[in-house]
């Protein structure tokens, strides 16, 4: 697995909670990542996962204890990047495992994470995207986090010049 060394630079603050299929939207971004460890790799450092969306996803331990014990089900809180090379992959690089024991409903936690990050519903979940609404990028917020499941088109007049 590549190094990283100039990934995590600061983690402090508030991380959102993703899937599998939001993490393109997040790279060199610190996220919780909800997951069923599929292998644990201990003489690799690595793991690979399972995100409650049925996505695989490979985790870096090279910054965690060679001691570290994961149960089945667990949330990775790393910073998502994206190795260079022949085949383009998805890393998170974990800072933190937290587990979740070895029964846990992810298809549950798939369904909120696509109800909390579903632009309907930004001023309840994320406050702060509807004051990016007023930027001159706020473009660049609606192309990312477009889930595809509004059910009433965004009109023209919703976006500023």
């Amino acid at each position: 697995m590549a190094t990283n060394h100039h990934l995590v630079l600061n983690t402090d603050g508030i991380h959102p909670r993703v899937n599998g299929a939001l993490l393109p939207c997040f790279i060199d971004c610190f996220v919780v990542l909800p997951s069923e460890v599929i292998q644990h790799s201990p003489d690799t450092r690595a793991l690979v996962v399972e995100a409650c969306d049925g996505i695989s996803v490979s985790v870096d331990l090279e910054r965690l204890p060679q001691d570290l014990t994961v149960t089945r089900f667990i949330e990775v809180l790393g910073q998502v990047y994206c190795n260079a090379g022949m085949i383009r992959t998805i890393t998170v690089l974990a800072i933190r495992v937290i587990n979740l024991g070895n029964e846990f409903d992810l298809s549950l936690v798939d369904r909120i994470l696509k109800l909390i990050h579903d632009r309907r519903f930004d001023d309840v979940f994320n406050p702060l995207s509807m004051q990016r609404l007023n930027s001159p990028f706020h473009f660049l917020h609606l192309k990312l986090f477009d889930t595809g499941s509004m059910s009433t088109p965004l009109r023209i007049s919703d976006i500023d010049e």
